[in-house]
Formats: structure tokens, C-alpha cells, sequence
């Protein structure tokens, strides 16, 4: 049996992940509007509201689940992808390759989100910690089917700007 200590130190430590993963979230609530007014492809708009809707369910689960909050918390990685979505917002070009490029950026955004939620979740599960790794597992499935679906898109569009191409792999 765990002593009281290490199951508080294990939830401190999956409040933690869970903060960076609200903190991610929060970024692609902001993120996301912003890239609507310049997608051009009809498909990626349908995806990113999806991928909007569910961000936003994240937030209310984890905050109803959690003692856990972004607060002032920074991350370099989802900061510097958050930077690079609003330069390509800034240039006001729509297109396929501005549609290629916003798919690209969000799919990693997403990746760095279920990293947050894979490392909260190999903490509870090592810490025993039953409710976390509900919770997570299923924001994770959630964050894997999106990322699928992106990586499937952006295969679609660059088949349609470069149709000589069999595939992107």
C-alpha cells in the first residue's frame, strides 16, 4: 500500500501534466478562429471546429476533474508552434498551401498535446491513480483520432495541389 505521501506527490505530478496539457488546449481555442478566416478548404474548416469543440470540452473535463490549472504556465515547444500558426495567419493568403501548411502546424500541436496527456497518464498508471487515466485515456483518444484525421487531410490536399505525386510518404 502507498503511503499518503506518494499518492500526493503522484497527483501534484499529474495536476502538472494536466496543466500543460490545459495550457495547450487554451492555445488552440486562441489558435484556431484565427486560422478559420483563412482556411480555404471546406474539409479543414469542418476539422478544425471539430478540433475546437473537442479542445473545449477538454478544458471543462480537466478543470471538473482536476486541481490543476495553465495559470502562467509556458511551454517553448507549443509557444513557438502557436507563433508559427499566427505568422502564417498574418500573411492573409488563402490556398492549398497555406491550407498544407496550417494542417501541418495544428497536427503538431495536437502530437505535443498527447504527449501532455500520454506522460499525466504514465504517471497515474504508476502512481496507481484510477480516475486520471479515464479522463486522460479518453482525451487521449480523442487528440489521436483528430491527429489521424489531419495527417489523412493534409495527404488529400497535397494530392490535390500536386497530382502527379501517388503520396506523401
Amino acid at each position: 500500500m502507498e503511503s499518503i505521501s506518494t499518492f500526493s506527490t503522484g497527483t501534484k505530478q499529474v495536476n502538472a501534466g494536466v496543466g500543460r496539457a490545459i495550457h495547450v488546449e487554451q492555445q488552440l481555442t486562441r489558435i484556431i478562429p484565427q486560422v478559420l478566416l483563412s482556411v480555404s478548404s471546406s474539409e479543414l474548416s469542418r476539422t478544425l471546429r471539430r478540433a475546437l469543440a473537442i479542445s473545449e470540452h477538454h478544458q471543462r473535463r480537466l478543470a471538473k476533474n482536476y486541481e490543476a490549472s495553465a495559470g502562467s504556465f509556458t511551454d517553448s515547444i507549443a509557444d513557438e508552434l502557436e507563433k508559427q500558426i499566427c505568422a502564417v495567419a498574418g500573411n492573409h493568403q488563402r490556398g492549398c498551401v497555406n491550407d498544407l501548411t496550417y494542417t501541418f502546424l495544428i497536427t503538431k500541436v495536437i502530437q505535443y498535446k498527447m504527449s501532455c496527456y500520454e506522460q499525466a497518464l504514465e504517471i497515474s498508471e504508476q502512481k496507481n491513480l484510477a480516475d486520471p487515466q479515464r479522463v486522460l485515456g479518453a482525451a487521449l483518444s480523442d487528440e489521436a483520432a483528430t491527429a489521424l484525421f489531419l495527417e489523412e487531410l493534409a495527404e488529400r490536399l497535397f494530392l490535390r495541389q500536386f497530382p502527379g505525386h501517388a503520396s506523401m510518404a
